[in-house]
């Protein structure tokens, strides 16, 4: 009878590890300053003080006294059941109703524990709910369907958050601004919408499964340090959806996914685009200074504004089915050399007079089909270019680091050769495979083109004494 009085007063009990407080809704408050003197929840050193254990239950209320701790490093609520609670005046921001088994908004916003123990029975967390604490990592119960807009927005000290097969729906800004977020697996969730920023500014991210993801909004992942994004159900992307992320090296998509301007934007690290639709909008990959569109250009039919504006573009293969390009869509490009259009043969697609702004056309080679060379020359833009209808042996760079060496590829064949020694020549592919080594102790190489494979190949002869000449051709 005594035990039993003493834990309906919320008597304070010692264990090896935690102090165990059972609390009635509204109690909390009142139960700890009673407590106080005896027992001070502050402690310098890792106690049985620093764990507090709640039973019972608790309403919106002692939330207020739970965001106000001090002292207490673990908090452990998973035997308590939250119950309902209206009233007239609003508590925090969080309204005048408060349903069962749910966090409240901004319940335990600021919240100075490292380890917390959600309930067991809980539902849904809030908006704000668990913004701005200092937790580490922190496991959601089964059961939880539900994460409000901003619930663990800026929270610097999160590294780990585990999430329930149960969770459908994740607000905006959930885990944004989380700085030592390492590890989160949506893939066991049940979510379908990445919303807005909903991982944003989070630097120490690396990897994610996104596979169950059908429809993504604005800057998902903006700031964050994910390398490797695979999409193989999202059908829908929101305007700059997965633009701002600088680490970001390789993107899987589906090629019937509807994309809106600025899907990439901004992605600096980006190398490897696959599954792209054949529509491309305004700005879909600009500024990504790493990426050529050599795959991308080989199926598209429209190119947006400023498309791939300052990207690496070098060479790229018009679409048969290419319809236009429209202004600036290359813009600030470089390091363009090639334009292959043979599969247009006569027809010449609609093109910006500013699509490629920042360019000397006039050194870069647009390759046509034998015979359509006057009608390409007689466009108002495509007649800029260095226009060609050969269809080997035709040279876009070369380096030349040794003035002993003499490389070409003219008259259909290869010719390297050097002024003394020995003397080799490697020839790669578009993705640095080597095709095709040779040597020579005489110090003259010479291969037909023929032998050689069909598409953009890197030649580079290389002397005795570590000198070498290069050139890329179309072959």
């Amino acid at each position: 009878m005594k035990t039993h009085i003493a834990m309906l007063l919320g008597v304070l009990t010692l264990s090896a590890s935690a102090r165990t407080l059972y609390v009635t809704p509204g109690s909390l408050s009142e139960l700890l300053a009673q407590d106080a003197s005896s027992a001070p929840v502050v402690s310098h050193s890792r106690t049985a003080d620093d764990i507090l254990v709640l039973t019972g239950s608790i309403d919106a209320r002692d939330f207020e006294t739970l965001r106000s701790l001090s002292g207490v490093r673990e908090l452990d609520l998973s035997q308590v059941s939250i119950t309902r609670y209206s009233c007239y005046e609003p508590l925090f921001p969080g309204g005048t109703v408060f349903e069962e088994e749910s966090l409240p908004p901004y319940a335990l916003f600021g919240l100075q524990v490292e380890r917390l123990t959600l309930p067991s029975s809980l539902r849904s967390i809030r908006q704000g709910a668990l913004a701005a604490t200092s937790l580490q990592s922190l496991t959601v119960p089964e059961g939880v369907t539900e994460i409000g807009d901003d619930a663990f927005y800026d929270s610097p000290s999160l590294e780990k958050i585990t999430l329930p097969s149960s969770l459908a729906v994740i607000g905006r800004r959930a885990l944004a601004n989380c700085p030592s977020l390492s590890a989160v697996n949506l893939e066991a969730t049940s979510i379908t919408v990445l919303p807005e920023r909903v991982l944003a500014a989070t630097p120490a991210l690396r990897q994610i499964g996104l596979g169950k993801i059908r429809k993504v909004e604005r800057e998902v992942m903006s700031g964050s340090g994910v390398r490797y994004l695979l999409l193989p159900e999202a059908r829908e992307f929101a305007p700059f959806a997965l633009s701002g992320m600088p680490e970001l090296q390789a993107v899987s998509m589906r090629r019937d996914a509807i994309i809106a301007e600025g899907t990439l934007m901004d992605a600096i690290s980006l190398t490897e685009v696959t599954g792209v639709p054949d529509i491309l909008p305004d700005l879909f990959s600009a500024n990504c200074s790493t990426f050529s569109p050599t795959d991308v250009m080989a199926s598209a039919t429209s190119v947006g504004r400023f498309a791939f504006a300052n990207t690496g573009a070098d060479f790229f293969v018009l679409s048969r089915d290419v319809t236009d390009i429209q202004q600036s869509a290359f813009a600030g490009c470089s390091d363009l050399y090639g334009i292959d259009a043979r599969q247009l043969a006569a027809f010449t697609p609609e093109v910006s007079p500013s699509a490629f702004d920042g360019i000397c056309v006039a050194d870069v080679t647009l390759l046509v089909k034998e015979g359509c060379e006057r009608v390409w020359s007689d466009h108002p833009v495509w007649g800029m270019f260095n226009i060609t209808s050969s269809t080997s042996g035709v040279a876009m760079t070369g380096e030349d680091s040794d003035s002993g060496l003499y490389l070409s590829a003219a008259a259909d064949e290869v010719t390297g050769r050097a002024s003394s020694g020995p003397v080799s020549l490697a020839v790669y592919d578009i993705d640095g495979r080597r095709l095709r080594f040779v040597e020579s102790p005489d110090g003259q190489i010479s291969i037909p083109l023929s032998e050689l494979p069909r598409g953009i190949l890197l030649l580079n002869l290389t002397g005795s004494h570590g000198g070498s000449r290069r050139i890329k051709i179309i072959n």
